[in-house]
């Protein structure tokens, strides 16, 4: 009997473990159940969240040197021209250069015809012999009449023979001038080049007359060294001259018609002593080597001003936005957030624009998708090859 009444206990004990198990396993189930129901929909938020972020690359600000020298449109002058002009009138008797070709100062570029000339010299140089002679008579004449002694000599006869004597000395000078004119004459019926360079056409060939009022046989222009001219805004004349830099010392790059770079460097030569207020700028000129007459007179070119090298954060343009306010970036933070930031820039190139203030280097900016971020909202980064939106 008592046999049955502890198999009975036993079987009761069980059954209440099984029952608590039961509900127990139950209540994990309905627990884990409604878990699962409430977290679903966050998670379904967070998606959609995601989904709805625009699509962005990223890219961090990095450091750079720039030296993106400004560029200027010059003019190419030559810094010395002549016109060639006759002194004398005369025929042309021979014309002694080629064209278009180079010669050098004192080379004879026209001969005329002379003979007229060399006439007038040898008819001055007898003038001038007789002259002289007229000269040394009045002065013999003067010093006999001076050591007769006052009471053989009337004092009136000795003051004219002294006033002849001044006459005779001067008419002699007065010989030697006009054949030193006479000379000149002769000499410049050979017209010779005042400075080297390259001469232009002839504008008088042989068998003409030619007079100095009229005629411009040609002209010469120095084409070695050669000058640039251009005009320098007042922000960079400020800029340069804030650097205190020796004129001597300053240079800048040439670029020419076909985009190629000139092989000298130019320096400064000239500033204007004044600003242009119309327009702003000053007057500079830069002085250049053209042996190989590369750079004619009259020709366009292009002036880039070298500026120093300086390490700057950068971003590229693409990210650069800009408003009233000014230039921005979106830079992304911890989260994909994008936040605005406003920078101050400096010196641009075709890709990229440095930094004065306003970014850090390694700071991730928005480079692509631009367009579609918002301040303070979340974007959803990705690789540039996944194709951001511009």
């Amino acid at each position: 009997m008592d046999g049955d009444k502890g198999r009975t206990a036993v079987r009761k004990s069980i059954r209440l473990c099984l029952g608590a198990a039961t509900t127990l396993l139950f209540c994990c189930a309905v627990l884990l159940f409604y878990r699962g129901e409430v977290s679903r929909p966050a998670e379904e938020a967070v998606d959609q969240a995601l989904e709805s972020a625009p699509s962005v690359v990223l890219e961090p600000a990095k450091a750079a040197v720039l030296n993106n020298g400004k560029r200027y449109v010059g003019r190419v002058e030559a810094i010395g021209s002549v016109n060639i002009r006759p002194q004398v009138a005369g025929e042309i008797e021979k014309v002694h250069f080629t064209e278009g070709s180079f010669v050098r100062a004192g080379d004879i570029l026209f001969t005329l015809d002379a003979r007229l000339y060399e006439s007038a010299v040898l008819q001055r140089r007898a003038e001038l012999a007789k002259a002289k002679a007229s000269h040394i008579q009045s002065v013999r004449y003067y010093e006999r009449l001076k050591k007769t002694g006052p009471r053989a000599v009337a004092k009136t006869e000795l003051e004219q023979a002294e006033s002849v004597m001044l006459q005779c000395a001067a008419d002699m000078e007065n010989a030697q001038a006009l054949l030193r004119i006479a000379e000149i004459d002769y000499e410049h019926t050979k017209i010779k080049a005042p400075i080297s360079g390259k001469i232009g056409e002839a504008g008088f060939t042989k068998g003409n007359y030619i007079t100095p009022q009229e005629s411009i046989l040609a002209n010469i222009t120095e084409t070695n060294p050669i000058r640039i001219s251009f005009s320098l805004p007042d922000q960079e004349y400020v800029k340069q001259r804030k650097k205190g830099q020796d004129d001597s010392r300053r240079t800048a790059d040439i670029f020419l018609a076909d985009g190629s770079a000139y092989r000298h460097e130019a320096r400064w030569d000239f500033e204007s002593n004044k600003m242009d207020a119309k327009t702003g700028t000053i007057l500079t000129h830069l002085k250049v080597e053209n042996g190989k007459s590369i750079l004619v007179p009259g020709a366009m070119v292009s002036v880039a001003i070298k500026q120093p090298a300086v390490e700057s954060v950068v971003v590229p343009n693409t990210a650069v936005m800009t408003d009233e306010n000014g230039d921005y970036v979106y830079v992304v933070t911890s989260g994909d957030i994008a936040n605005l930031r406003y920078l101050t820039l400096g010196e641009r190139t075709e890709r990229v624009a440095a930094v004065v203030r306003g970014l850090q280097r390694g700071e991730k900016v928005v480079v692509q998708g631009v367009q579609s971020v918002r301040a303070g909202e979340r974007v959803n980064p990705v690789s540039a090859e996944s194709g951001g939106a511009d």
